[in-house]
């Protein structure tokens, strides 16, 4: 209902009352399913990867429809993002087994041939691939130049996926979000210290954001993301940027013309896939009670502790104040105005 709601505000800006309604439902969802996500039963896990899915969709189409001027930087709201896929696939994993035995397995069942190749030829695919390489062997730290490698390898890989075999995929934002699950924990750290390996990295992930028109909560978060990216690392790392700047440009233009979709299930394959399966599911989420009220922690922290975000390295001074400083619009009880804050 929450991100139903930004949908509707994302086509009629002028009712503002539908963001604040919809921030006001997202924090209750959230209230509700801490408990659950805490303490994690296998008949749960799949709604639980679900609304995860969706609360990942739903901050960032928050943070791009904020009407209240959100001063968010919007490299925190990625790694805010980024720690609750994490975060997610900790508490998921142990029902893995069981995941592969629902309706789910059948959408995410893709064809690795085509992905193999183009991982096996990124060097003569992508002429900027080995420049960005160069910076991760530069690394001192053996986690971190591993991390880097594997997520540019990664990165590349699935650009060129998306490219040449869309159709392999189930749904258009997939790609993205399998390159958030997998990051190991070492590139959030990066991110956080705003390394130039890891914003250049997250420069070509933009690319992949921008190769996904259909998909309504990620427009226009490549373009910002990319125009954040070049300015904490100014001139001096132009050349690195000048691929992934121009081809969201170019996205950006092609992009005008497609017809925006609400996200997740938005593909052509997915019916096939399905094969018109009935997917009932019993699941704690659905009987909410009095336990689901208690206040528990956050549904970002359960893996991990939030971590502080770091300012710039940049001598620009930066117009965004710290992630922490400014209070959630749909966290219950905020500080943020909402006229439905009273009453459900």
């Amino acid at each position: 209902m929450a991100l139903s709601a930004l949908h509707l505000y994302s086509k009629d800006r002028s009712r503002s009352e539908l963001f604040d309604r919809a921030c006001y439902l997202q924090g209750v969802a959230i209230q509700h399913v801490q408990p659950v996500i805490a303490n994690l039963r296998q008949e749960d896990a799949l709604a639980a990867l679900l609304f995860s899915s969706h609360t990942s969709a739903f901050g960032l189409a928050e943070y791009m429809l904020n009407p209240h001027h959100d001063d968010t930087d919007p490299i925190d709201k990625i790694v805010e993002c980024f720690q609750l896929s994490r975060g997610i696939k900790l508490v998921v994993s142990p029902h893995w087994p069981y995941l592969t035995q629902t309706w789910l397995n059948k959408l995410f069942v893709s064809e690795k041939g085509n992905e193999n190749r183009i991982r096996a030829n990124l060097a003569s695919e992508f002429p900027t691939y080995a420049m960005v390489r160069s910076l991760a062997f530069g690394q001192d730290d053996a986690d971190r130049r591993k991390c880097c490698l594997e997520t540019i390898e990664d990165i590349f890989t699935f650009i060129g996926a998306l490219t040449h075999h869309a159709e392999d995929y189930p749904t258009s934002a997939y790609l993205i979000d399998q390159w958030a699950v997998k990051l190991p924990p070492e590139f959030k750290d990066m991110l956080v210290e705003r390394k130039p390996i890891a914003l250049i990295i997250l420069a070509y992930w933009a690319v992949l954001i921008s190769m996904n028109p259909r998909p309504w909560h990620l427009r226009g978060l490549a373009e910002v993301l990319i125009a954040r990216i070049e300015d904490i690392l100014g001139e001096e790392w132009a050349e690195f940027l000048r691929w992934p700047r121009e081809s969201i440009m170019e996205n950006a233009l092609a992009e005008q013309n497609e017809v925006a979709q609400v996200p997740r299930f938005d593909n052509r394959n997915i019916d096939n896939r399905l094969d018109g399966m009935h997917v009932p599911h019993e699941s704690s989420f659905s009987r909410p009670s009095l336990e689901t009220r208690v206040s528990q922690p956050s549904l970002h922290n359960i893996a991990n502790g939030q971590s502080n975000s770091h300012g710039s390295t940049s001598n620009h001074p930066s117009p965004y104040i710290s992630a922490s400083e400014h209070p959630s619009p749909y966290t219950v009880g905020s500080n943020v105005h909402s006229p439905f804050n009273q009453d459900p």
